[in-house]
């Protein structure tokens, strides 16, 4: 009995060893060494384990949804999928992915634009004005099964693009340079919005006016959030018209110190929302925090937060799907795995991993959680900034209503209620009068005396078929990607 009591310690002690060094306390650093942004990641991480209290929160700690616990090894169920995109159409920094109405995936790149330190100045003002907007289209549609490019739009636009959001017709799209929200009705233009928010090129903070902002999100009742963003920390909801209904959230390295985990409602970088529709929450990635918040999306009370050892100190993005919760991580101090990883959005706990990323920004997963689109500030090996991952590598089977792949651009509208009534009657109609049509053929036949079988053919049974019929799936000819294996530098700015 004694001798397993002196093993039971041993192995405790040996454990408790192996997860302290794979996980080190933050030491102290030489700044006078390193270069700008290793000095901004390593003073931030530096505040972050001070731990900072916000007076008017009460001292909540981490929800059950926190994940506390380390798995010995995590599944990866997700895998790469090679030569997607097909097309060598070549992407600048992707700084947001989504999909369309159709499931079609839709990238917003910063073509030749780099944000770095010259970029703004202490003030956030944009310092390249005088480059004026980025010539090239910057919002590129690939379709979600062979990655060729279906439709772009978004030149002489943009300045600094940043967040992208779709919900059906509208495009909500955030531009860091501008300091603005815009919104597109794309069934009446790509080219002029339908609601600007924001001064241009002005930083600000009131009800209607930002300073970077990062992201956007809409509720099926027309009600969106903006995650204000890299200097207000602050979510703000707006009805459609863009009146403001409420906002909350402050810097989270403003007052006193305490001990304990980074306080609710507090943001260091509120950078990715998600929604929650099962839950009506919203969940924004609070990026050099390196965790997920959750708020009732009707109120902005807190709900839940997941965190976790495994993912790092810092967290880019976030997409709900299936019950969980799809984030990407990014480079810290700590030099962890810059990958993708899942949170069980009931227990908090990290259920998976997949990828593995240089400076990933965004991600994008289909509503049956099947696949995972994720947009990187560098490109890989093979050029590409947007990166594809399906569930055991496994081609998915549609089986969702409205989750077919549909290659029909972007620019193309879903048919209205009456549009569609006319159709289906169409075919009724004409089905009905093919009917007649070949009831009359059979009548006059018998009439004549004539044998109905084998002399009636249609045309699908003759000989010489083939020639009326078009196969329509062709394949594709792999178009080789062009070698970009520069890195824009801009990890800790972006």
């Amino acid at each position: 009995m004694i001798r397993i009591v002196y093993f039971n310690l041993i192995l405790l002690l040996l454990v408790n060893f192996s997860l302290e060094n794979e996980y080190p306390e933050e030491n102290p650093l030489d700044y006078g060494n390193l270069n700008i942004q290793q000095q901004i990641m390593n003073l931030q991480a530096a505040q972050r384990s001070i731990n900072k209290k916000n007076e008017d929160i009460s001292d909540a700690q981490y929800s059950k949804s926190n994940s506390k616990t380390i798995p010995l090894q995590l599944k990866e169920d997700y895998k790469f999928v090679d030569n997607w995109p097909a097309s060598s159409k070549k992407l600048g920094a992707v700084s947001a992915v989504a999909l369309d109405v159709y499931k079609n995936v839709v990238v917003f790149h910063r073509s030749d634009r780099i944000w770095n330190a010259e970029t703004f100045d202490p003030q956030n003002i944009f310092k390249q004005r005088n480059l004026g907007p980025i010539k090239e289209n910057t919002i590129i549609t690939f379709d979600r099964d062979q990655g060729n490019v279906i439709n772009e739009w978004g030149s002489n636009l943009f300045y600094m693009p940043h967040g992208l959001h779709i919900n059906g017709n509208y495009y909500y799209i955030t531009d860091v340079a501008l300091h603005q929200v815009f919104r597109f009705n794309i069934k009446n233009s790509t080219r002029k919005p339908d609601l600007v928010l924001g001064d241009p090129f002005k930083p600000s903070m009131t009800s209607k006016t930002f300073c970077k902002p990062t992201s956007v999100v809409q509720l099926e009742n027309g009600d969106f959030f903006v995650a204000d963003g890299y200097c207000n920390a602050r979510i703000i909801k707006f009805n459609f018209k863009g009146e403001k209904i409420l906002e909350w959230g402050r810097n989270s390295f403003s007052g006193e110190i305490s001990t304990g985990a980074e306080p609710p409602n507090n943001f260091a970088i509120p950078h990715a929302l998600t929604l929650v529709p099962s839950k009506e929450l919203l969940c924004v990635a609070d990026r050099e925090n390196g965790r997920i918040q959750c708020f009732s999306w009707s109120d902005g009370k807190f709900y839940s937060q997941y965190h976790s050892k495994i993912v790092g100190d810092r967290l880019f993005s976030v997409d709900y799907a299936n019950d969980s919760l799809f984030v990407v991580n990014g480079p810290d101090v700590r030099n962890r795995d810059v990958a993708g990883y899942i949170f069980d959005i009931n227990s908090g706990e990290v259920s998976g991993k997949f990828g593995s990323f240089l400076d990933p920004h965004d991600i994008a997963v289909t509503p049956d959680a099947r696949e995972i689109y994720v947009g990187d500030l560098s490109p890989d090996n093979t050029g590409s900034r947007i990166h594809k991952y399906l569930l055991n590598g496994i081609k998915p089977t549609i089986t969702r209503e409205g989750d077919s792949i549909n290659t029909v651009p972007s620019t193309k509208l879903p048919m209205r209620h009456g549009e569609t009534a006319l159709i289906v009657g169409s075919i009724v109609l004409l089905f009905a009068v093919f009917t007649v049509g070949i009831a009359i053929l059979i009548s006059k036949r018998k009439r004549r005396g004539k044998k109905i079988v084998g002399h009636l053919k249609f045309p699908w049974e003759r000989a010489d078929s083939k020639k009326l019929f078009y196969n329509e799936y062709n394949q594709f000819e792999k178009i080789p990607q062009n070698d970009d294996s520069t890195s824009d530098n801009q990890n800790e700015f972006a």
